[in-house]
């Protein structure tokens, strides 16, 4: 069994897409929730978004090095290490031309809180930035 972007990814089956354009409006209350009955619902809602991305996710895990099985993390693997510092700014450069930069910062945004505990949303320095 493996996990999706740092989580069970169990709610795969019940969202088969999602809507880009609102993704920005998304990132900082499923990626960063206030209390801790909307934290487990901004983690099954940042996961029915991000299933719907798996070309992308992949894109970018494969990008940075990360060991994944088409975006999924292996169970009993620790991805930290690959999140080396300055990681948000490579892979937004990298892909906001090639995916909507709302969908590339919500998902820099998700691995951050997710994976690495962070408390304050990634912002880009770019000017053009969603």
């Amino acid at each position: 069994m493996s996990h999706s972007f740092g989580h069970t990814g169990a709610i795969e089956n019940r969202y088969q897409s999602a809507d880009s354009k609102n993704t920005a409006v998304l990132t900082q209350r499923s990626v960063f929730p206030s209390s801790g009955g909307d934290e487990e619902f901004g983690r099954d809602l940042a996961q029915a978004i991000l299933v719907s991305h798996l070309e992308m996710i992949g894109q970018a895990l494969d990008f940075l090095g990360v060991p994944h099985e088409n975006g999924f993390f292996a169970k009993d693997m620790d991805p930290k290490p690959y999140f080396t510092e300055g990681w948000e700014d490579r892979v937004f450069d990298k892909f906001r031309a090639v995916y909507s930069e709302p969908l590339v910062l919500f998902y820099i945004n998700h691995l951050r809180w997710e994976l690495l505990g962070a408390t304050e949303p990634y912002r880009p320095v770019s000017p053009s930035a969603a």
